[in-house]
């Protein structure tokens, strides 16, 4: 009877860790399926956005070009679209929200409530207005540097907003990283560095070899000033993304973007009508600006920046929660391509073939490494800003 009752025993235990197997597996699958979803839903978010900011700055560029620099004036447009939809978007909710209490409504209002008990409207609004500074005087210290130097400079240079995310969502979100993501927020700033040497000794074969000296040197002034300039600009950027995701997860993404757009309308109005009146009043007069004029497709290209702007700052409002500010920055590095695609074929930049080469597989390839050996996984494809980094263009 007892070695019948052992078999009984040992083939029940097996059974048992057949199953234990068989669960533990199919849990492992589930993950890696669940995993390898957001991978592909953070790429193609990313890469969405990527092109999106790759199209606002080309048509910043153009517009420049055409000697369209103001600034606040071609932000205030985008400002005071998200203003509209976004305030329209909250009213119309609330309104719906107070003609049917339902009790799913209820419930749902109950629980938002313990989400910003703590929080006073006066600290909510201190978020609010602090994130629409940081938007207004970034996109301002971007877009100023596009009369200084070119496209593809500035969308390198911009790469600093990565550690500058890095270091608030540490501080701000709690966020933790991994060796490798210290590594390539070093690569970054010194190749934010190396793109400001590079430039500025790419400005005397830019001017000529029988140039005035003077011009030179003002052609190099020029050059440190926009790049200068596109630093700002790229550190308050990766600010802005931090604080924004903060204010996302505590008020929602609605809410956040109501309220900043007033703030943003508000300041850049200010700005505009204080330090573009005249030019603007020179525009709209004589269809010049500093005597030069300014071609009627100019107001394409500002219909589709604003377009473009719009699409972007909506799309990563609704989707930081889930792929983090330090992630979406990290996937804008994508737009440095289709930047020098744009430079290459509308502005007719050069750079050197054999680095260009190199650097679109190898950042493929650092892509892919970081996703194998990280455990991030869907969030750690910041290696591939190596080869953006210490391989500058020039034009």
């Amino acid at each position: 009877m007892s070695p019948e009752y052992s078999s009984k025993d040992a083939l029940a235990l097996t059974e048992s860790d057949e199953t234990a197997r068989t669960s533990c597996c199919q849990t492992n699958t589930e993950r890696r399926r669940q995993t390898c979803k957001r991978v592909v839903w953070s790429l193609l978010v990313g890469q969405t956005l990527a092109l999106l900011l790759a199209a606002s700055g080309t048509c910043t560029a153009l517009l420049s070009h055409w000697n369209f620099s103001l600034p606040f004036a071609q932000n205030l447009p985008y400002y005071l679209l998200l203003l509209l939809v976004y305030n329209s978007t909250r009213l119309s909710v609330q309104f719906q929200h107070n003609k049917n209490r339902s009790v799913l409504v209820e419930h749902a209002h109950l629980r938002r409530e313990p989400r910003q008990s703590n929080d006073s409207c006066l600290n909510r609004w201190v978020v609010y207005v602090s994130i629409g500074v940081i938007l207004v005087h970034s996109i301002w210290a971007t877009m100023t540097a596009y009369a200084y130097t070119n496209m593809t400079s500035i969308q390198l240079l911009d790469c600093l907003g990565i550690p500058t995310a890095m270091l608030l969502s540490f501080l701000i979100l709690r966020h933790q990283y991994l060796w490798t993501h210290y590594v390539g927020a070093v690569v970054c700033i010194a190749g934010a560095g190396l793109m400001i040497g590079a430039d500025f000794l790419a400005a005397n074969k830019a001017v000529g070899p029988d140039t005035n000296e003077s011009i030179i040197n003002d052609v190099k002034t020029n050059v440190v000033i926009g790049d200068i300039l596109a630093l700002i600009g790229g550190i308050l950027y990766g600010a802005y993304s931090v604080l924004q995701e903060y204010a996302i997860l505590k008020y929602g993404a609605v809410n956040s973007l109501a309220n900043v757009s007033l703030v943003t309308s508000v300041l850049c109005g200010f700005y505009c009508a204080t330090m573009e009146h005249g030019k603007l009043t020179e525009l709209l007069t004589m269809h010049t600006l500093s005597g030069k004029v300014v071609p009627a497709k100019a107001g394409i290209c500002l219909a589709g920046y604003v377009c473009a702007a719009f699409t972007l700052d909506s799309l990563m409002a609704f989707t930081i929660t889930w792929v983090s500010a330090v992630t979406i920055n990290l996937s804008l590095l994508t737009a440095d391509i289709y930047g020098l695609i744009v430079g290459i074929f509308v502005f007719q930049l050069t750079f050197h073939y054999s680095l260009g080469l190199v650097r679109l597989p190898s950042t493929c390839l650092f892509s892919q490494l970081t996703f194998m050996v990280s455990s991030w996984g869907y969030s750690c494809s910041n290696l591939r800003f190596i080869t953006f980094t210490l391989l500058p263009l020039h034009a």
